[in-house]
């Protein structure tokens, strides 16, 4: 899903009637949205990449330091069944500029060939977000909206206009359990994440003859 298509989504469950919430208040639940999945349910991608001199991985271009983790590394690609390097044979070394480089302790492939590296990074729109959480994760991001709206009502009376006040509290604590009961639903879901549950992966492949480390 497209990020108009999703922010649609989630302020339909909000229903704004009095248009009390402006784009920058959207685009950062949205914000929120995505940190919290990148918590919940971090992006899984596979990427060939080429194995340098020094037994050196070439680092996948949307690898994020200080997040990112290899999930498995196949090589030589497109045995039956696969061949895999045990975490004994791969590590990530730490480089002084802060990046890193992910290394092999054994040359499974020759200088040059590809191996095939899965591995976590991180959601950075809702282009990536998996179509079964979807709904789960608009819950979340009407959760933030709703209480942004109580917070609103609840601050926005005017106590000499008795109608109005009452009007006010009325909206403060219809969004508050509309907040409450959208954030269960959607840790339903994601509150106790188990290792069963399906990340999303998308699958890039490298040109074979890309040289280099890159970020």
């Amino acid at each position: 899903m497209d990020s108009a298509a999703f922010e649609s989504l989630m302020t339909s469950l909000v229903r704004d009637d009095d248009a009390q919430l402006s784009p920058g208040n959207v685009s950062a639940a949205i914000g929120l949205v995505i940190s919290r999945y990148n918590r919940d349910r971090a992006l899984q991608i596979i990427q060939d990449c080429e194995l340098g001199e020094g037994l050196v991985l070439e680092t996948p271009e949307s690898w994020v330091d200080r997040f990112s983790s290899v999930v498995s590394i196949e090589a030589p690609i497109g045995r039956n069944p696969p061949s895999y390097v045990t975490e004994d044979y791969y590590y990530v070394y730490d480089l002084p500029d802060g990046s890193v480089e992910l290394r092999l302790l054994t040359p499974v492939v020759p200088i040059g060939e590809l191996c095939r590296i899965r591995y976590v990074a991180k959601h950075t729109s809702a282009s990536t977000f998996d179509e079964d959480d979807l709904e789960a994760l608009a819950c979340f991001g009407a959760a933030i909206l709703c209480d942004q709206l109580a917070a609103a009502y609840s601050h926005d009376s005017n106590p000499s206009i008795q109608a109005d006040g009452v009007d006010h509290v009325d909206k403060a604590r219809k969004f508050s359990n509309r907040a409450r009961d959208y954030r269960a639903r959607y840790e339903s879901k994601f509150g106790k994440p188990t290792t069963s549950a399906a990340a999303s992966t998308i699958v890039c492949h490298t040109p074979p003859r890309r040289s280099g480390m890159f970020h």
